[in-house]
């Protein structure tokens, strides 16, 4: 889960992240490798930017990101407590289908100390993914599951080429 206490987001950061997403919206130029970017990467990246937002800008344009209809309405509802315009965040949600393979999960038995990251997990083994990429503990600990790397963002840029795709 991300953290709920954040700066504001201003409109030529949001302007900057649609723009952002925009460029990467087709999905069919990606890697083989499928990542679940989670909840609290995608928040800490479009806030603060930083590390965050360089794993998003790599994956988005080497790999095939794998998002689920929950974990999508988790980071609205997340940037909506952030009072960020509705206008925008439909403009997201709309970029966030048209870019990520979406696909429907189904319940998995209490695989994370925290229920609530299971379907993290449920979305991540539903798509295939290679990696999950987050930034909770509760998760993290994990390391694996079923075949499915489980790292942070830190661990993530040690093994991927991102510096390029870094805020110059």
């Amino acid at each position: 889960m991300a953290n709920k206490s954040a700066k504001k987001l201003g409109t030529s950061q949001r302007k900057q992240w649609l723009e952002i997403l925009a460029q990467g919206a087709i999905k069919s130029e990606a890697g083989n490798y499928r990542v679940l970017i989670d909840t609290n990467v995608w928040f800490s990246g479009i806030l603060y930017g930083g590390k965050p937002e360089a794993v998003i800008r790599f994956c988005k344009q080497n790999y095939h990101i794998i998002n689920s209809r929950y974990l999508i309405d988790e980071l609205l509802s997340l940037l909506r407590e952030h009072k960020t315009p509705y206008k925008w965040r439909n403009a997201l949600e709309k970029l966030l289908n048209r870019m990520c393979v979406l696909v429907e999960s189904s319940s998995l038995p209490e695989i994370s100390r925290d229920p609530k990251d299971d379907p993290v997990i449920a979305t991540a083994m539903a798509g295939s993914c290679n990696y999950i990429i987050t930034g909770d503990e509760d998760l993290l600990i994990l390391q694996n599951y079923k075949g499915i790397s489980i790292i942070s963002v830190a661990d993530f840029l040690n093994l991927a080429p991102v510096k390029k795709y870094s805020k110059q």
